[in-house]
């Protein structure tokens, strides 16, 4: 249920590989400002091995803040009558 604004990837370091990628492995990076592999700083870019695993969201239940809510209240959204339907209420 992701959504292209939040696609993710994670690194996923080689067996052998540098310390710029080691820093970075297993966080979630938005897709769409990750850097490119292999990094700048990559000790051997010509051996590099590392690739990125795709996620459609980087957010996960725990960390998703639109689940924080979910225990306290039935629904996240509005249940109240829906004015916008009714007559414009300056007319009155």
């Amino acid at each position: 249920m992701g959504s292209a604004k939040y696609a993710a990837v994670t690194i996923v370091a080689a067996r052998e590989c540098c310390s710029a990628v080691q820093e970075l492995a297993g966080q979630k990076i938005l897709a769409a400002t990750a850097p490119m592999l292999p990094l700048a700083d990559c000790t051997s870019p010509s051996l590099c091995q590392c690739r990125f695993k795709k996620f459609p969201d980087r957010r996960d239940g725990e960390e998703d803040r639109r689940n924080l809510l979910r225990n306290e209240v039935q629904s996240i959204w509005y249940q109240g009558p829906q004015r916008r339907k009714s007559t414009d209420r300056r007319e009155d």
